[in-house]
C-alpha cells in the first residue's frame, strides 16, 4: 500500500528504513502531524479553554471520519508493535496532549477545576472523545448519531463532570436555556 502511493516498488522502501516498524512509525509520524495541526486549527483564536477543549473534541472525530485507516494505526493498534508512545506518560509532550492539557491547566488555574493532576483530567476527556471516534471508525455502517452533535453531547457530559460549582458558574452549559439555544 505505502510501495503503492508512493510509486516504488515494495523492496525499494526498505532501502529507506531497517524494517516495517521502522516505516510504519515513519508513516504514524507524519500522521500525528497532520492530526496535530488540525488539533490546532480547530482552536486557533478560541479564548475559553472549555470551547477548545470541545473544539478539540470535534476535531478528533473529523480526524477519524476523514482518515479512518490512519486513525487505526495511530490509535486504535498496539504501539509497542510500531515504537513511539510505549507507556501513558509518553503522551506528554506530543503536540496534540499538550493543548488538551494546556487546556485543562487553564482552567485549574481559572479556579473552575479542582485537580493535582490535569495529565489524568486530559485522559479522562480524550478517552471520552476517543469511544466516540472509534464506534464510528469501528462500525461505520450503523446508525449512530449524527457525528458532530454526539461527540458534542459526550463533550458537555465528560466536561460538566470535571467542572467545580464555579466552572459551571462560569461556563452553563451548551445547548441550555441558559445559553439561548434551548437545545
Amino acid at each position: 500500500m505505502v510501495a503503492e502511493r508512493i510509486g516504488r516498488t515494495s523492496p525499494s522502501i526498505y532501502l529507506h528504513f531497517p524494517d516495517k516498524s521502522s516505516l510504519m512509525w515513519a508513516v504514524c509520524a507524519r500522521q500525528y502531524g497532520t492530526h496535530d495541526e488540525a488539533m490546532a486549527r480547530a482552536v486557533e483564536g478560541v479564548a475559553d479553554p472549555l470551547e477548545r477543549l470541545r473544539g478539540m473534541g470535534r476535531a478528533y472525530v473529523q480526524f477519524a471520519l476523514d482518515h479512518p485507516e490512519e486513525f487505526r494505526i495511530l490509535f486504535m493498534t498496539d504501539r509497542s508493535r510500531l515504537g513511539g508512545v510505549r507507556q501513558v506518560g509518553d503522551f506528554e509532550g506530543t503536540p496534540g496532549f499538550d493543548l488538551l492539557t494546556g487546556a485543562i491547566r487553564e482552567l485549574v488555574a481559572l479556579g473552575h477545576v479542582e485537580t493535582a493532576d490535569p495529565f489524568r483530567l486530559a485522559l479522562d476527556v480524550w478517552a471520552a472523545v476517543h469511544g466516540v471516534a472509534t464506534i464510528l471508525v469501528a462500525q461505520p455502517t450503523l446508525d449512530w448519531p449524527e457525528p458532530v452533535t454526539w461527540v458534542e453531547r459526550v463533550m458537555n457530559q465528560t466536561l460538566y463532570g470535571l467542572l467545580n460549582p464555579a466552572g459551571r458558574a462560569a461556563h452553563p452549559p451548551v445547548g441550555s436555556a441558559a445559553d439561548g439555544s434551548g437545545r
